[in-house]
Order: C-alpha cells, then sequence, then structure tokens
C-alpha cells in the first residue's frame, strides 16, 4: 500500500467467495504514523482522531 509516497507491505487474510465469477473480501487495519501521517484534528485540538485506519474491501472479479 502506498499513501502519501510512502509504501509498506502488509500480510492478510483474504476470504475467497464463488459468488457471480469470484468475489475477494477482506479486512486491513493500518497505523497513519507508519506513512508519516498525523491524524486529523477539529476545532483547535479539541477534537481529535485515532491513529488506527481500518480498511474493509470487497473485491468482484469476473472472466472476460
Amino acid at each position: 500500500i502506498t499513501i502519501a509516497g510512502v509504501s509498506k507491505q502488509y500480510d492478510m487474510f483474504l476470504k475467497v467467495t464463488p459468488e457471480n465469477d469470484l468475489s475477494v473480501k477482506g479486512v486491513l487495519e493500518i497505523m497513519l504514523p507508519d506513512f508519516n501521517l498525523d491524524p486529523p484534528q477539529k476545532a483547535l485540538g479539541m477534537i481529535r482522531v485515532k491513529d488506527d485506519l481500518v480498511i474493509e474491501f470487497l473485491l468482484d472479479l469476473e472472466e472476460t
């Protein structure tokens, strides 16, 4: 994964299901500091966001 010009490699578990042609599902948790990013803040720092980000994806593949 490349974010803000910083690349990291992750191992993750994927679930492959035979829906339609083929579906691949996965969840990946990344940490913003790993990509030299600070978590966003609002209201002059009174509201802060955690530094982890959970990415859930579903990739539907079909044969062409």
